[in-house]
């Protein structure tokens, strides 16, 4: 059932570079790591087809915006932009953005997290695998836009590498399967891989279900009735 593999290192961002217009899934290097995003959508989007797994809102569709090549120890060596990524999708129609990466924080970011709110899309950002008590950037603002998320096995233990929700009581900050998740790769393959970047898609999933249900729920009902039904862990 897959390769198991340890922790995936969630891409983080680098000097940025020439972007990745284009439909090679795999092109610039190649590491494994190419393959974290197929990863990632197929944890959300893969058909129910009775062939290798089948993704959480598996009628959903997939606007894929690659953010640059990655390299084996998960950096990205041709960043782009996320902030301008994340206005692309949500003018262009995206209801949830799932950010399965870290970034480094600027106001940019921040203004178009708050963008994306203000137009009731919903983001959805990979807390960390550091091990640190609050989440990383950029899901350091679901205090106030979208959902961190942290990963948790299947006995519902928290994950040791995960980022933690933090202190403040507005982070909006939930857990879901982080550990050995089982999912599509580039070149019709699949594998088990770990970490927050694997959570996060089961959330933007579930998101997208919900939406699906009710297309007219805002920015605020979302999150307030996703982490209002959540269960505590203990």
């Amino acid at each position: 059932m897959g390769d198991r593999l340890p922790p995936q290192s969630y891409p983080k961002s680098a000097t940025p570079g020439v972007g990745q217009n284009n439909n090679n899934v795999l092109p610039g290097t190649s590491s494994s790591g190419q393959g974290h995003g197929t990863h990632v959508a197929g944890t959300i989007a893969a058909a129910n087809n009775g062939i290798g797994m089948t993704g959480v809102a598996y009628n959903s569709r997939i606007m894929a915006i690659r953010m640059g090549d990655v390299d084996s120890q998960g950096r990205f060596t041709n960043g782009g932009n996320l902030a301008q990524a994340i206005r692309y999708a949500v003018d262009n129609g995206a209801r949830v953005i799932n950010m399965s990466l870290g970034w480094s924080d600027s106001t940019a970011l921040r203004d178009a997290l708050a963008y994306a709110a203000s137009r009731n899309v919903i983001t959805v950002s990979a807390a960390g695998n550091s091990s640190l008590s609050s989440p990383g950037t950029p899901a350091y603002y679901a205090t106030q836009y979208g959902f961190s998320v942290g990963a948790v096995d299947s006995s519902r233990t928290i994950a040791s590498f995960s980022n933690r929700a933090g202190t403040n009581s507005s982070m909006q900050h939930v857990m879901a399967p982080g550990v050995n998740v089982y999912s599509t790769l580039p070149g019709n393959r699949y594998a088990s891989y770990s970490g927050t970047s694997m959570a996060a898609p089961h959330v933007a999933g579930v998101v997208a279900l919900m939406l699906g249900a009710n297309p007219n729920l805002t920015h605020a009902q979302v999150r307030s009735i996703l982490t209002s039904s959540a269960v505590r862990l203990a």
